[in-house]
């Protein structure tokens, strides 16, 4: 709901009842909430959700001033989860997949939802036993490639594809994002790709401590810059780890 309901609790009693009534049976109902700055308020507008019938109540570990580079609120959540009897679920700074379990185990949530993690690397939600976090320039080669056969708006595409890169805030800082900024064709991404690809591969030579492109295997150099093949096959999971180290340095729960 919109943080200006967050003020009016008999506004939103009034609008989750006639939900519940008229769909309950057909739907499941839920609402989404912020943190009110008063603790007792923020619990007594939970409860009062709750007994309106729906089905599960998400709660952002945020007062509604703070601005995404506010870091969540994790600490107020336990207590809410504690007095309900409903699922929970959880939102706020989740980055990796690794979050997601310490997330639950901190709030006692049932589940969470991600936002912004998901929009710089919807790969997040593949566990480590499926192979982890796609690399940046993987998820956003197949990205293009699926936007360009299904013909969607390529200014809907620059925008995802700008959104995904600065999630980071190494890269929003390159002449890289420079070129997906100014891009005016599918070529013009493609190419922004290759050169996304190039400096990724050249990061974790350096992060594998060696001099230059000669220690790959040529062929996997090749499949690398194509467009039409996979690259992930020069990552192993400690440069997967270092490549989502933006995200996870802005997580509040790498330090649990």
């Amino acid at each position: 709901m919109g943080a200006a309901l967050l003020q009016k609790p008999e506004l939103v009693k009034d609008i989750l009842t006639a939900l519940v009534r008229n769909f309950g049976s057909q739907l499941t109902i839920t609402a989404k909430v912020r943190l009110l700055e008063d603790e007792k308020k923020t619990l007594e507008l939970c409860q009062m959700i709750e007994n309106t019938g729906v089905n599960a109540l998400t709660i952002h570990a945020r007062y509604t001033a703070d601005r995404p580079r506010i870091p969540a609120r994790v600490g107020l959540i336990k207590t809410i989860v504690d007095k309900l009897t409903i699922p929970v679920i959880y939102n706020g700074d989740v980055f990796s997949y690794q979050d997601i379990e310490v997330a639950k185990k901190m709030t006692g949530c049932h589940s969470v939802m991600i936002a912004r993690g998901a929009q710089w690397n919807p790969s997040i939600f593949r566990s480590p036993e499926k192979g982890g976090m796609v690399p940046l320039c993987e998820v956003m080669r197949e990205y293009v490639e699926i936007a360009e056969k299904y013909g969607n708006r390529f200014g809907n595409t620059k925008y995802v594809c700008i959104k995904m890169l600065t999630g980071r805030k190494y890269w929003c800082k390159t002449d890289i994002n420079t070129k997906f900024q100014v891009s005016k064709s599918y070529e013009d991404l493609h190419r922004g790709l290759k050169q996304l690809t190039t400096e990724q591969m050249q990061m974790h030579i350096r992060n594998s401590n060696r001099n230059n492109l000669q220690d790959l295997n040529a062929d996997i150099v090749k499949s690398a810059l194509s467009n039409d093949t996979t690259s992930t096959q020069w990552f192993d999971n400690k440069t997967l780890e270092n490549d989502i180290q933006d995200y996870c340095d802005q997580s509040v729960f790498r330090s649990n």
